[in-house]
């Protein structure tokens, strides 16, 4: 997303219960050079209506909020919807079909990103080499530890990762176990 012109709109589909993830999730979006929207408890009919007036280039949210948003949108008799460059995808698995069809439905890339609901926000994303996750959140430090003896793991292997919050918030987390496995 670095490369997409300055002013350029995010539309972010986000559970509307965590206002903290939105402004976290802002933050990071306003430092690549985007506009943030985020349509709130709207019906789904309504946030698609808004997408060909706000022609947004980038489109995140969940692998299945995204899909019955395509189907709605293709089996409706709605306006023709603009398609944005990329779609994001995070906080579910991101199977090759689900690609595939997320990309046909939208007819944009499709990358997947790695957040935490503890952290808010995507942390890493999936740069041109699919299914390859670049760190994204300088605010955030990553270890990656074997789960047997703690220590970091050697580079090429898999283990389990550790995050560090390094703001200044009253909500930090210190070395977080997160149980996800990650290979460096």
């Amino acid at each position: 997303p670095q490369e997409h012109s300055p002013g350029s709109t995010a539309f972010i589909i986000a559970p509307t219960g965590l206002p903290s993830m939105w402004a976290h999730m802002e933050r990071q979006l306003k430092f690549l050079r985007y506009a943030t929207v985020f349509p709130g408890p709207d019906s789904p009919k309504r946030i698609l209506a808004l997408i060909p007036s706000l022609k947004p280039r980038l489109l995140i949210s969940l692998p299945l909020a995204l899909t019955r948003l395509g189907d709605l949108w293709r089996f409706s008799v709605t306006d023709h919807l603009c398609h944005p460059d990329i779609l994001f995808t995070g906080g579910d698995v991101l199977s090759e079909a689900r690609r595939a069809r997320l990309a046909a439905l939208w007819q944009a890339e499709v990358r997947n990103f790695y957040g935490l609901s503890e952290i808010f926000g995507p942390l890493a994303a999936e740069n041109e080499q699919l299914g390859i996750q670049s760190w994204q959140a300088t605010e955030v430090e990553v270890e990656i530890l074997d789960p047997l003896t703690l220590q970091p793991v050697p580079e090429g292997a898999v283990g389990v990762a550790v995050l560090t919050t390094l703001w200044d918030r009253p909500v930090k987390l210190v070395r977080y176990w997160t149980g996800d496995l990650f290979q460096l």
